[in-house]
């Protein structure tokens, strides 16, 4: 029994597809079954998967092989990741997926590098592959994925704001009541990512019937908009920068309490280097003390 085959059956498991597992393997299907018969055979004959109509599944076996095998992986990239730390960990930068608060998350970068000018970044905004691969030190987001893979932290709540025009009668106010905010065109944020589909449903669990002008997956091309008076924002509190910032004003909506939670979280079998764990402390004290500033 290799190793290989148990990351071949992980998958497989995982997908309940041999065509999608294939894809994910890179490899072609039918290699991708031969590599699982040969894993059955091996264990004695015995059946790991059944085919149904929308794919495969499990059987008892495969059930109880399928807990052993991540176990095994699991340690597997734990010594890798050992190697790795002894070898190299301190030419490495630190690897940051930022998927929210932007904002701040710049801040604590400048502010850390001016304590420790040695030290490096990578950082990434919404990168897809980095975060399926778990190709980072650590990671921002609204929420968890892969929770059994992952130390997390909840670091803050963050409030949905309503960006405005800077000459609008909102902007002078300082707020937005409910109704004024529902009658007039909105610019939705976030696409098809999960900051989109969290502010439809908040909006729709509300009952609240609006005009959309425009839909955009990009923050400044929707202040842009915004300032234009093509319509409202709504939008988390920390996503904007100091230049999109100069450009609209962020106000509540009276009767809209719309917040999310914020996370740090990290691989739970990474060997941090002395950089990740300085910085993942100070960050965690950094936003702490801008919460209860604000």
């Amino acid at each position: 029994m290799e190793l290989n085959q148990l990351r071949c059956f992980v998958c497989a498991a995982e997908h309940q597809s041999i065509s999608r597992a294939a894809k994910v393997l890179l490899i072609s299907q039918p290699s991708l079954s031969r590599i699982l018969k040969s894993l059955e055979e091996e264990l004695g004959g015995v059946r790991l998967f059944i085919r149904t109509n929308s794919g495969i599944e499990l059987t008892e076996a495969g059930r109880l092989l399928l807990n052993d095998a991540r176990e095994m992986l699991f340690y597997e990239e734990k010594i890798k990741n050992g190697i790795s730390y002894i070898s190299a960990h301190e030419e490495r930068p630190i690897r940051l997926v930022s998927r929210c608060i932007g904002r701040l998350m710049c801040e604590s970068v400048i502010a850390f590098t001016e304590k420790y000018p040695n030290s490096r970044f990578v950082t990434l905004q919404n990168d897809d592959l980095a975060i399926f691969n778990m190709q980072y030190d650590l990671m921002i987001s609204s929420y968890i994925e892969s929770r059994e893979k992952l130390v997390s932290k909840e670091l803050m709540t963050e409030r949905f704001l309503c960006a405005v025009s800077k000459d609008s009668p909102a902007a002078l106010n300082g707020s937005l009541s409910l109704e004024e905010f529902a009658s007039m065109p909105q610019v939705l944020f976030g696409g098809h990512r999960y900051v989109g589909r969290m502010v439809s449903e908040k909006l729709r669990a509300l009952g609240l019937k609006y005009k959309v002008t425009a839909q955009c997956d990009d923050s400044n091309t929707a202040c842009h908009l915004v300032a234009a008076g093509r319509g409202l924002l709504l939008i988390p509190e920390y996503t904007l920068c100091n230049e999109l910032l100069s450009t609209v004003c962020l106000v509540p909506v009276t009767g809209l309490d719309f917040t999310r939670n914020v996370y740090l979280s990290w691989p739970a079998n990474s060997y941090p280097s002395d950089d990740v764990k300085r910085y993942r402390s100070f960050l965690i004290q950094f936003l702490t003390a801008k919460h209860i500033q604000k």
